[in-house]
C-alpha cells in the first residue's frame, strides 16, 4: 500500500495497488519516500512524533509518500491513520484532512 500525505493542500490519499494509475499521477521525482515495514515501524513512529518528518509550504516539506508493508492490508491502513492523528497535533491543518482512496 502506499499512501500519499499533501501539506499544501491538506489530504491523504491511499493506493490499495502500486498499479494503481493515480498513484502513478501523484508521484513525480524528487519527493520524499519513506518505506514503512515490520522491522521499521517502531522507529518510523517515534520519527513521526518527535517531528523528523516536516510539512510546510515548501516543496522540500510540502508531501510524503509511505509505503507501506506490514502483515494485512488492514494493518497498512490503520498505520496511515495513526501516523495522520500524530502529524495532526503538530500541524492542525491536518485535523480535517480528507482521505481518498484509490485501486
Amino acid at each position: 500500500m502506499k499512501a500519499y500525505i499533501n501539506y499544501p493542500q491538506p489530504h491523504i490519499t491511499i493506493h490499495r495497488s502500486a498499479d494503481c494509475a493515480e498513484f502513478q499521477k501523484q508521484h513525480k521525482s524528487n519527493q520524499r519516500f519513506l518505506v514503512v515495514n515490520a522491522s521499521n515501524i517502531k522507529q518510523v513512529l517515534m520519527d513521526f512524533a518527535n517531528d523528523k518528518y516536516r510539512f510546510g509550504p515548501s516543496q522540500k516539506y510540502n508531501d510524503l509518500w509511505l509505503d507501506i508493508s506490514l502483515e494485512t492490508p488492514n494493518h497498512e491502513e490503520g498505520f496511515v491513520y495513526v501516523i495522520h492523528s500524530i502529524v495532526s497535533v503538530r500541524y492542525t491543518r491536518f485535523q480535517n484532512a480528507p482521505f481518498n482512496y484509490h485501486c
